[in-house]
């Protein structure tokens, strides 16, 4: 069974109503350090928004993830005047999960700084009541090595059960990233992207 639904081709305005998250959600996935993890989904910013790059050029509002990375971030925005925006965040990807210790998040974004976008980085989070407070990275170092370094669909690839003949280098690798259940080690999946770049720079966000 496929467990992760990233492929959800609706016209959603990203910031316009709420999202149904219920059709990102997979079953499981597996991190050493932490166990097994509940209701896992990884989100496209890009196909909520129609297949367009998701660019903030200013601070929004509001209470949920996203706005708490921009206004983390709201001293790039101080230079955009008028209709001039030169600087602003890129929204890539979410991938978020249940925890004991509450519902985390880890976004990837881009930095734009005069029109130029920087290297892919990743912020996590953790959601205590309504309020979204920044994590310790160091717990989940796998979890932002995957996401840092691996395509959505190939995260996908690795995830999914039946193997796709479109990627015959990543069906060799996928034995190597389950556990005996069948389940996503994400800790295992980090090392095989580590010891096998060169194998894999297709499929890698480079």
């Amino acid at each position: 069974m496929l467990k992760y639904l990233i492929f959800i081709l609706f016209p959603i305005c990203l910031f316009s109503q709420n999202v149904d998250y219920s059709k990102f959600i997979g079953n499981k996935v597996k991190i050493n350090k932490v166990g097994e993890l509940d209701k896992p989904y990884l989100l496209s910013y890009k196909i909520l928004n129609n297949d367009r790059d998701s660019i903030l050029y200013d601070v929004i509002g509001k209470q949920d993830l996203e706005s708490k990375l921009i206004l983390d971030k709201q001293n790039i925005f101080l230079n955009n005047i008028g209709e001039s925006n030169s600087n602003g965040i890129n929204l890539i990807l979410k991938f978020s999960f249940s925890h004991n210790e509450g519902l985390i998040s880890f976004i990837k974004y881009k930095e734009i700084l005069d029109g130029i976008k920087s290297r892919p980085k990743i912020q996590g989070y953790i959601r205590r009541g309504d309020t979204w407070l920044k994590l310790e990275n160091e717990k989940f170092e796998n979890v932002i090595y995957v996401i840092k370094n691996l395509k959505i669909i190939s995260f996908w690839e690795f995830y999914s059960k039946e193997n796709n003949e479109n990627f015959p280098k990543i069906n060799k690798l996928k034995p190597l990233v389950k556990d005996s259940n069948g389940v996503l080690n994400i800790d295992k999946l980090a090392k095989v992207i580590k010891d096998n770049k060169s194998l894999l720079f297709e499929y890698l966000d480079n």
